[in-house]
């Protein structure tokens, strides 16, 4: 059904709106002139309604733009003239104009004038990817920094994550994942060559988070795969792999990568400057962190003062009442939604796990509250408020389930030696201003054994 015309990097099939197509990136060739060119070159796919391929192209820090092909025709390779650091996917359409998804992505970094064009064949491999695969359960991660433009986690033991290229020869094998709190700390990731396991290295997820992390060097033979494994009881972020070839000379005496993150500490050496060679998460190829008062991607800007970064109207959510609760940002699965329990989130769905959400974290003690005024703050911009209840009680209370829209929608927590528990969601819209809520047995409510947890989410 497919052909193949060279052996190098290529990627299983996908289904992408009902086509499939089954191509990847098998040379990059940069060819120094006046205008560094760059030449590519991918699997050819014989599908009989196939009409041709798309190339795609991003700077640094930036998304592509679909809408605009960079190269556009019906052959398996091109040339593209770029003087600046960039990225390329490639995309398939048949005579219908429906798309496939994109190939793995890879990267061109021009040359100076005075360094030798010997740069390292790096092939990075980002979740999601043709050559991307699971097993168990994966879910969109609002970890800081991801390559690209997400990451994924998992907190269900033995799910694995698979990364897998075609290769011959030796890799640097890298690693990169997002942080969050309770990002495991011993993630086993084994490393492959076909069907044959090189290695099992663990990892610390807490440390290093949002840069290229060496796992090791390794000789392949066709295919290599790196397999995360998740711990369970934690959360394992699963984000890209990078093989890079050696170098075939060393780099010059004065140039030095000492926190390994890819980018060199002096000009001159073929990358970017990276601004803190002691710390992999600062580099020119990372996502500025809008809150950290630190220059993360390297361009001397900081936190707001960054384009990347919209800090003119911030969402806020304050908290009146009761004064012993606590507002926090980003709570996802793994984490505390009590501050009186350890009883933790174990599933959230899709539309409350977009980054921008409020939470507000409530007592378990308070499950007896019958006021009709329990809990009151503010929010400074129009915004949903979700409510989610005990799923074990027979009726909410007048106040939820009147004003209220009940959803499809509900929240897996886990209540230590109680077991699981369902909370099913409501929601409502308020205008900016003030919102109260009132207690979790108030009237009308009857067998609801553990008080409700609040989200806010803007527009």
């Amino acid at each position: 059904m497919y052909k193949s015309i060279k052996s190098s990097c290529f990627f299983p099939s996908f289904l992408y709106k009902v086509l499939i197509f089954a191509f990847a990136f098998i040379s990059f060739s940069p060819i120094i002139a006046s205008a560094a060119q760059v030449a590519l070159e991918w699997d050819e796919n014989d599908e009989e309604d196939l009409a041709g391929y798309r190339v795609f192209c991003r700077e640094e820090n930036q998304i592509y733009d679909y809408d605009h092909p960079v190269w556009e025709g019906s052959e398996n390779s091109c040339i593209i003239s770029r003087d600046v650091k960039s990225y390329f996917v490639v995309r398939a359409f048949n005579t219908s104009n429906m798309e496939s998804g994109n190939s793995n992505e890879v990267f061109f970094q021009p040359y100076d004038n005075d360094q030798p064009a010997d740069n390292p064949t790096q092939i990075i491999n980002d979740n999601g990817d043709a050559g991307t695969s699971y097993t168990g359960t994966w879910r969109v991660s609002r970890g800081a920094n991801p390559y690209g433009e997400r990451s994924f986690y998992s907190t269900e033991i033995n799910a694995t994550y698979t990364f897998e290229s075609e290769l011959e020869g030796s890799y640097e094998v890298s690693l990169w994942w997002t942080y969050w709190s309770s990002r495991c700390t011993s993630v086993p990731v084994e490393i492959y060559d076909g069907e044959t396991l090189l290695d099992t290295v663990e990892v610390n997820q807490r440390a290093n988070a949002g840069g290229w992390n060496p796992l090791g060097t390794y000789v392949f033979s066709g295919t290599a795969s790196v397999v995360i494994i998740s711990e369970g009881g934690c959360t394992t972020s699963a984000d890209a792999v990078r093989f890079l070839s050696a170098l075939p000379n060393d780099p010059p005496e004065n140039c030095t990568d000492a926190d390994f993150d890819g980018y060199y500490a002096q000009s001159g050496c073929g990358t970017e400057v990276d601004c803190n060679d002691s710390d992999p998460g600062i580099n020119p190829g990372a996502t500025e962190s809008c809150d950290d008062n630190v220059d993360n991607d390297c361009d001397h800007l900081i936190d707001c003062s960054d384009p990347y970064c919209d800090c003119e109207n911030p969402f806020d959510v304050t908290l009146h009442k009761p004064a012993d609760y606590l507002v926090v940002t980003n709570l996802q699965a793994g984490d505390e939604y009590y501050l009186d329990r350890d009883y933790y989130l174990d599933w959230i769905p899709s539309e409350l796990d977009t980054g921008t959400e409020e939470w507000i974290k409530t007592k378990n003690r308070d499950d007896n509250n019958s006021s009709t005024a329990f809990l009151e703050f503010t929010i400074s911009q129009p915004a949903t408020v979700y409510v989610a209840y005990d799923s074990r009680a027979d009726s909410p209370p007048y106040w939820l389930r009147n004003s209220f829209s009940s959803t499809s929608l509900d929240i897996e927590v886990e209540e230590g030696v109680y077991g699981s528990l369902t909370l099913n969601i409501f929601r409502r819209v308020f205008p900016a201003g003030t919102v109260t809520l009132g207690g979790n047995l108030a009237s009308g409510a009857y067998g609801a054994r553990s008080n409700y947890i609040v989200i806010v989410k803007p527009f």
